[in-house]
């Protein structure tokens, strides 16, 4: 039932994406390559990659604790909403890190896509879908809750809502359904800020823009009102490369670099001299120095930490085991 919600998801938002006509006109353009590796990563995420940590998780339970198989009951109405927190919280974490040196590489694939698109929602290296810890935890938790009906719907929920931050369907601006889903949600035009081509690091979050908010990274104030200019980080590479070996990975861009200033016209040319007071040299006029990198607080520990407290004694220990990715947030941008 999840799988088919998602599918259902999915073809709505390309119906309302098409009913366009420079949308369909992008559909026409669009290179196979791109069409290629957008299509195998939807298969590769959207079912092949959940059925095979189930598979596994169910081979590693039947031969280590087959006894936990179904051994954990919870509410229906507790584990939905328990769900989608801890998975939102996990992959804000989780995306922080494939953003660090040592794992852009496998990241940076998914920030070649230059235009906002459900299509590209999963565009990624093939194998950098198997660093997707919510995915893995889904696995598991589906074989060791007794009834993962609950769980299922989380994801549901967070796949539907995945989909549509990463479509160009957002809310009409300065509307009040748009300011109210905004306090809590990312909208596809705060992701798309994630993906700009010229623009500092940040919007992690998937869904909760709490995780933002309370670590430093929320791109917010007038610069980034409107929609980014552009879109996406070049790369020569081609599409076997793009899907089995993605280097080397654009360093210098600024997803991944120290950040960019926030892009605000400026109309005087930094090599111009400017006019100085009689009898003083004249000076040259430069350009502000880049905006720092906001510095994360110590607040997302806390609140990871409360959301395991309430949590039986096989999730809490999984929540344990994957701790150390809520230690990436704190760590300053490489």
């Amino acid at each position: 039932m999840a799988l088919l919600v998602g599918v259902l998801a999915f073809w709505l938002l390309v119906a309302l994406r098409c009913r366009r006509p420079a949308a369909r006109a992008g559909y026409r353009a669009k290179p196979w390559a791109d069409w290629a590796l957008d299509v195998v990563s939807l298969l590769a995420q959207g079912v092949l990659l959940p059925l095979a940590h189930v598979a596994l998780a169910w081979a590693v339970t039947g031969a280590l604790a087959p006894d936990l198989r179904g051994s954990v009951a919870l509410p229906g109405w507790l584990v939905l909403p328990a769900s989608f927190v801890l998975l939102d919280a996990l992959y804000y974490a989780n995306h922080r890190l494939l953003h660090t040196r040592a794992l852009w590489p496998a990241h940076f694939v998914h920030h070649t896509v230059t235009d906002l698109d459900v299509l590209g929602t999963a565009r990624n290296t093939l194998w950098a879908h198997l660093l997707l810890v919510p995915f893995w935890l889904t696995g598991a938790a589906v074989l060791v809750l007794e009834d993962p009906t609950g769980w299922l719907a989380g994801v549901t929920l967070t796949a539907a809502l995945d989909l549509w931050r990463h479509s160009d369907l957002d809310l009409p601006a300065g509307g009040r359904l748009e300011r109210l889903l905004g306090l809590v949600l990312v909208l596809p035009r705060d992701h798309a800020w994630h993906h700009a081509a010229d623009a500092p690091p940040g919007n992690f979050g998937q869904n909760l823009n709490v995780w933002d908010r309370l670590c430093g990274t929320w791109l917010s104030g007038p610069a980034f009102a409107g929609g980014p200019p552009a879109l996406g980080v070049p790369t020569p590479l081609g599409l076997a490369r793009r899907l089995l070996w993605p280097f080397p990975a654009p360093v210098g861009a600024p997803q991944y670099g120290s950040p960019l200033p926030v892009p605000v016209p400026v109309p005087a040319a930094p090599d111009t001299l400017a006019p100085s007071p009689e009898g003083a040299p004249l000076s040259r006029s430069l350009p502000p120095p880049p905006t720092p990198a906001p510095r994360p607080s110590s607040l997302a520990l806390a609140l990871a930490l409360a959301l395991a407290l309430p949590l039986p004694p096989l999730p809490l220990l999984l929540f344990l085991f994957l701790f150390p990715l809520f230690l990436f947030p704190l760590l300053p941008p490489a």
